[in-house]
């Protein structure tokens, strides 16, 4: 009977010294884990976004609670996803760049007013013949516009053949007379200068030896006649609009901006135009001028592409 005791006792300590064993080596591997894991820092228990680098209390008495590395990412922001779905949160890798603002608005297309042309001439005489007869014409530079008949020209041309043959026919008289005869050529040659008249053409006058009837207009540019003031047989005076004609290879859009955009906007700021009647066709541009004043009824400045 004390044999059967004694086996019991000892089977009983024997069991309490293996529990105790392995209960102990159990909380050695959590103590062990629990070291493992770094405390990123102590939140608030009733108000998460309240957060200490160091374990503390808060009013109420309660522990802050530890929050340990893997727990809550030290770069990211955790929102449930049916939150994310509700209030459509995107997100993006972080990155430096530079920051930009796009302003849309309408522009109206106009002439670049440093491309446009008034044909006029510096004589007076009447409308032989037009060439270019119509507004919305496309014209090229050097194209002949329209001839003109001045009685004044003629007379000229006169005056230089006669006094071309004068210094031919004195060529070996004295050189007074020869610089006279000199004089004279150079005086007539230069008022046909003055009515646009080349040397080409003044060339050709001389070789040909009679005056030329009608005088010929060209276009000083590529561009498109907008504006026509003329018509055969018309009698026209020095110094009066004949054509206008603008250079359309470049033109200017005038946007309208608010006020309170002008500081997002500075010469030299690139500008993309959108236009209805050319889907997917984009023409850049960039803004070369400001206007200085403000619309009072609108509150927009003009800002010129």
């Amino acid at each position: 009977m004390k044999k059967i005791i004694i086996i019991i006792i000892i089977c009983l300590i024997t069991g309490i010294g293996i529990g105790w064993l392995i209960f102990s080596k159990h909380n050695s591997g959590l103590s062990e884990v629990t070291a493992e894991r770094k405390v990123l820092y102590y939140r608030n228990p009733m108000n998460p976004s309240i957060t200490s680098k160091v374990p503390k209390k808060d009013e109420m008495g309660m522990d802050y609670v530890p929050v340990y590395e893997g727990e809550a990412g030290e770069n990211t922001i955790q929102i449930n996803p049916a939150t994310q779905q509700n209030i459509g949160v995107t997100t993006e890798i972080v990155e430096k760049r530079d920051l930009t603002r796009n302003i849309r608005t309408t522009a109206n297309i106009i002439y670049d007013e440093t491309r446009l042309y008034i044909i006029n001439t510096k004589i007076s005489g009447y409308v032989e013949k037009l060439f270019v007869d119509y507004t919305g014409q496309l014209v090229k530079k050097g194209r002949p516009l329209l001839e003109i008949y001045s009685p004044d020209l003629v007379s000229t041309q006169e005056e230089y053949l006669q006094a071309v043959k004068y210094r031919n026919g004195i060529s070996g008289g004295s050189p007074i007379s020869i610089q006279g005869a000199e004089q004279l050529v150079e005086s007539a040659k230069l008022r046909l200068l003055n009515w646009d008249i080349s040397e080409k053409e003044i060339s050709e006058l001389e070789k040909r030896g009679t005056p030329q009837k009608t005088m010929t207009i060209y276009s000083p540019a590529n561009g498109i006649v907008t504006e026509k003031m003329v018509i055969p047989g018309q009698n026209i005076e020095a110094g009066m609009a004949l054509y206008k004609i603008a250079d359309l290879s470049t033109v200017w859009g005038i946007a309208q901006i608010y006020q309170y955009e002008l500081q997002w906007i500075k010469t030299g700021d690139k500008a993309e135009l959108l236009i209805s009647y050319l889907p997917g066709t984009a023409f850049e541009g960039r803004v070369t001028y400001i206007y200085p004043y403000l619309d009072n009824e609108s509150k927009t400045t003009q800002v010129r592409i």
